[in-house]
């Protein structure tokens, strides 16, 4: 009698079509996917949290409008973004503040339903819809999220319970168009309220649940998709509840950085237990990415390592540009195999930025790992998690996951974690993966049960290889910084040195900031009440092992920006647009000089280590503007130029170019790096696109997710772009990694997902 959908979920059905509302999420005439108010769930209806509001973005409120349109005479208003003013329908259109009066009954029916509103083109048509139903328009006077408040009362109070609504259809118009058009991906909610059938009752005439809702990950920034219902066996249900977020169940297990419990499947409503367990935005279109741009396409992982304190304590230290979920395994010799002698860490929750976990030393079998033992450190992170909790399922028949953007759309891995209700686990990646034909989960009953799903939106794995320290001695030093003036202010080379230590971060005395934190080789740009106090303390400090650190007082000569030369532009260009490798033209000009004697000019590859490109005379006194012009060849695909002017009694200023000059032949493309991967999924044959700078013999090698090499491949490349053919068709499905290497250099790790033939 009740399906609650408790989770993040996304939409893939009737990409084609316009309107926001049941037009996407009915897909078939037995379907159903009404708004329920006051059941199971409490939606859109007025005094409700934010949370359960259905809101709708408008961004020009000069042309945009709010097109609405029911099935039901409820009583309907319109409320500002900032919830002070409420625009009531009255009879006559949508006003401040006006007298309620039932809302028309203008879709009658499911044809009408599929056709959209009249006066609205549909994607691939010629002409506006015309002879469905008619919607009452609202014109916003501000941007934002307005919101819709829905009841069967006529004072808006609480609606009766158990009032739903079969058909809606809500839909934002860009009324500057000739066409009237629908901006898709404006109407969303955290947690949303419907109805989809007769609840208990075996599937047979009536409507069943097939539908399609889109998920918006924040910070992330990424768009993924649930699809509920089987299109060959549509499910029966009932009132659900559909909300989504990172953490599964029991947020405070979750905080307390233990995700495994936190995402398992329990007895009772989890809602009713927990509280509301909504966090992300929710969407029956994929979100309009003017308004709700992507973000994150990758997940990236640094400083892979194991850190030695020197106290016994032993570290697991990375380095990630998002929070996540990140499985670990210790894989001791001999490898792969899955042995006792490996240790596998629980499901760790992890942050952006910095990440330490604690070993003990000991092997999977419990005995403590000798010094200088090698072994490998392999780990998954899944980020842009998604949960989604299900209460008192009825009938579902499947579900689908599936990534949206960036990247390339793809049907990706389902997880659960039954065991708390005597059912069964996945959880290993790359989960349930589902596909056109095949759903997952096909879970009928879970009477008085809340079974939790969930899905990555991203994910990445890593390894390394290491051994168990023979030197416990952790140590931190800094050498001698080199400080520099620039257009901005003055900039600090800093250069750390570490043993036993690898994850690190930067902090400072002053006001300034560094380029990386985390780098050991870092730039600081000191701030101008730096500049005025005349010196600034630096400090780099282990992640892991917080007491060891070392510190430098770095001090600002009074001359340091300010000697006598007024330097005018300073800028470096290709010396011949159409090939890139011909060399780099670097110009500057003084506006006055006084008592100068030469400027070194200067480049450097990475920033930090500079050799000398040419001296050259200055003009040694001048009121006029000079003009001064090097040609460099001898480039490298990165170019860092630094400008220093010597005075003829020795002091010297120094300006670092604020941009960097590339100069490869391949300019804009990836180098000696896989860039792309397709098909993916495959079945059979994948291709690899590749850049390599010089022709070399490589071999492409495949890996599972344990990190075992199923395949090794030889191969002759040449200069330039290749596509590198190889069959998958005899491995077994789920999800591999790609790299390509040399003696001299290696790709990193792409993901294919290899489906069944």
């Amino acid at each position: 009698m009740k399906l609650y959908l408790l989770s993040l979920l996304i939409l893939l059905v009737s990409l084609s079509s316009y309107a926001e509302g049941t037009l996407q999420l009915i897909t078939c005439p037995t379907c159903e996917a009404g708004i329920s108010l006051n059941d199971k769930a409490q939606f859109a209806y007025p005094g409700l949290t934010e949370d359960r509001r259905l809101h709708i973005r408008i961004a020009d409120p000069a042309n945009e409008r709010i097109y609405v349109a029911l099935s039901e005479q409820w009583y309907v208003r319109i409320v500002s973004p900032d919830g002070a003013s409420f625009y009531v329908f009255d009879g006559t259109g949508f006003n401040l503040n006006g007298t309620s009066s039932p809302f028309p009954n203008t879709i009658a029916n499911y044809t009408e339903n599929t056709q959209g509103p009249n006066g609205i083109t549909q994607a691939g048509a010629g002409s506006p819809t015309s002879g469905s139903y008619n919607s009452v328009v609202f014109t916003p006077n501000v941007a934002g999220d307005w919101y819709i408040e829905f009841t069967d009362q006529p004072d808006f109070s609480t609606p009766t319970i158990g009032a739903r609504c079969q058909y809606w259809d809500i839909s934002v118009v860009d009324s500057s168009s000739a066409a009237n058009d629908v901006i898709n991906g404006r109407l969303w909610s955290y947690q949303w309220g419907m109805r989809s059938g007769p609840g208990s009752v075996p599937p047979g005439p009536g409507p069943r649940l097939n539908s399609t809702f889109y998920v918006y990950t924040e910070p992330e920034q990424v768009v993924t998709s649930i699809e509920i219902g089987n299109p060959a066996n549509p499910g029966w249900g009932g009132d659900w509840l559909i909300a989504c977020n990172r953490y599964g169940i029991i947020q405070s297990e979750y905080n307390a950085g233990n995700p495994t419990e936190a995402r398992k499947s329990i007895n009772g409503n989890a809602d009713a237990i927990y509280g509301a367990l909504s966090e992300y935005k929710i969407f029956v279109n994929d979100p309009d990415i003017n308004e709700f741009p992507s973000g994150v396409e990758e997940i990236t992982v640094s400083s892979l390592a194991l850190d030695e304190c020197g106290t016994g304590e032993i570290f697991i230290t990375f380095n990630t540009n998002i929070e996540g979920i990140a499985d670990i395994i210790l894989d001791f010799p001999p490898y792969a195999n899955s042995g006792q002698e490996d240790v596998t860490f629980p499901a760790r929750a992890v942050q952006a930025g910095n990440n330490t976990i604690a070993w003990d030393r000991l092997g999977g079998n419990g005995n403590p790992v000798a010094d200088g033992t090698p072994f490998k450190i392999r780990l998954f992170i899944g980020g842009s998690v998604v949960h989604l909790p299900l209460y008192d399922i009825e009938g579902l028949t499947g579900l689908k996951a599936r990534l949206v953007r960036p990247g390339t759309a793809e049907y990706i891995g389902l997880y659960w974690d039954n065991t708390n209700m005597g059912g069964t686990a996945t959880i290993a990646e790359p989960g349930c993966l589902s596909s056109n034909v095949n759903v997952c989960n096909n879970y009928g009953y879970g009477d008085g049960q809340t079974l939790n799903v969930w899905w990555n939106g991203l994910d990445t794995n890593a390894e390394i290889d290491v051994m168990v320290p023979l030197n416990p001695q952790a140590n931190i030093n800094i050498n001698n910084s080199q400080s520099s003036c620039n257009e901005s202010g003055i900039t600090v080379f800093v250069i750390g040195q570490t043993q036993n230590v690898n994850s690190v971060q930067w902090a400072t005395s002053g006001t300034g900031y560094f380029d990386n934190p985390n780098n050991p080789n870092a730039i600081y740009y000191a701030s101008a009440q730096d500049s005025l106090a005349g010196s600034v303390l630096l400090t780099l400090s282990s992640v892991a092992c917080p007491e060891t650190e070392a510190s430098q007082f770095v001090s600002f000569g009074e001359n340091l920006c300010s000697l006598p030369i007024t330097l005018g532009e300073f800028g470096a260009a290709l010396a011949n647009t159409e090939r890139a490798c011909d060399g780099i033209k670097i110009s500057w000009q003084t506006l006055t000089e006084e008592n100068t004697d030469y400027f070194v000019l200067e480049r450097s590859a990475d920033g930090l280590n500079f050799s000398v490109v040419e001296r050259v005379q200055a003009a040694g006194y001048s009121i006029v503007p000079m003009d001064y012009v090097v040609m460099d060849k001898n480039v490298s695909t990165k170019n860092y130029y630094r400008l220093t002017n010597y005075d003829l009694d020795g002091t010297h200023e120094s300006f670092l170019l604020n941009y960097v000059v590339y100069t490869d032949c391949f300019e804009n493309i990836d180098i000696n790096n896989i860039s792309d991967v397709f098909p993916n999924p495959v079945r059979e044959t994948a291709i690899v696109k590749i850049n390599i700078k010089e022709a070399a013999h490589v071999m492409v090698n495949i890996v599972d997710i344990h990190g075992r090499l199923v395949r090794s491949i030889p191969l002759m490349l040449q200069v330039g772009e290749n596509l590198v053919n190889f069959s998958m068709a005899d491995l077994d499905a789920g999800a591999y990694f790609v790299s390509l290497m040399t003696n001299e250099w290696q790709t990193d790790y792409k993901k294919v997902i290899k489906l069944n033939r």
